[in-house]
């Protein structure tokens, strides 16, 4: 089957699209095993012009867009890939608990080059050791500080598909200071290349039990080992890290008329009309 784009049409998909410079546009076999990713509509809609002005016939471009099944997807249910996400482990008494490591997670840096980078923080409603005596929603009974210092830890996890990614995390502060900036999340793929950031602060005049969240909208990856990468200034805390991952696993449906077609999106559907000039 053989689909003919010119190069001008050839070249807006590209713009909106992440696709392999190999892509042969001129009158050339697509191969839709080229593009990474996208649960975007906007590829539908750039179909479609290019149909509308190509007078492709309709089978073939509905065929090509079947094609597009081992990449183009529909969301499945989600799944979170970070471990020890509330820092529960190791259990530690009531109070500041020291360490060299927490399991699942790895202290890349400190400020002060420490040895025993860790303090697992157990409140339980009574110890304050200068921070929060409450937990953000959803989160254990412990929390994460940097001993005495700042500092940039990290997890790492894997995606076997394409999909999204949510990340978030919380973080509070302790008393001693006036202000506390730079707490940030960052997502970096595995050639350390930042895919998104972003960050919090606090006042002095804050509530002491106040957390606050630094959360990711969607963060779109092919497979791949990626990193959630934490900055935690000194003297902060940080709780309930999360990557919430939705894989792709189906194509959206077609409505297999001369006029329009329909793809469904979990529990959304946007439909295109145009005036197609088929030749079935």
């Amino acid at each position: 089957m053989r689909v003919g784009l010119s190069p001008e049409h050839a070249g807006r998909l590209t713009n909106h699209l992440w696709i392999s410079p190999q892509l042969n546009v001129q009158k050339q076999l697509f191969d839709w095993r080229l593009i990474p990713m996208t649960c975007c509509v906007g590829i539908f809609r750039k179909l479609v012009r290019a149909v509308c002005s190509q007078r492709v016939r309709l089978r073939a471009f509905l065929a090509t867009l079947a094609l597009l099944a081992t990449s183009l997807a529909l969301p499945a249910n989600a799944q979170e890939l970070l471990l020890n996400r509330s820092f529960e482990d190791p259990v530690v008494p009531t109070g500041n608990n020291i360490f060299s490591s927490v399991p699942s997670w790895t202290m890349l840096q400190t400020d002060s080059g420490t040895t025993d980078p860790w303090n697992i923080v157990r409140s339980s409603g009574t110890f304050s050791g200068d921070g929060p005596l409450t937990l953000p929603p959803g989160g254990g009974d412990q929390y994460a500080d940097v001993n005495s210092t700042g500092g940039i830890f990290r997890q790492s996890f894997t995606t076997t598909q394409y999909g999204y990614i949510e990340a978030s995390g919380w973080f509070s502060r302790r008393t001693g200071v006036p202000s506390v900036t730079g707490l940030t999340i960052t997502i970096r793929n595995s050639a350390e290349n930042t895919l998104w950031t972003d960050s919090t602060s606090f006042v002095d005049t804050e509530p002491l039990d106040t957390w606050k969240q630094v959360q990711s909208g969607q963060i779109w990856l092919s497979p791949g080992t990626y990193h959630f990468d934490v900055t935690l200034a000194d003297p902060s805390n940080f709780d309930l890290a999360s990557v919430n991952f939705t894989g792709a696993t189906q194509l959206p449906t077609i409505n297999n008329t001369c006029d329009s077609f329909t793809a469904d999106y979990s529990g959304f559907s946007t439909s295109f009309s145009s005036s197609l000039t088929a030749q079935i």
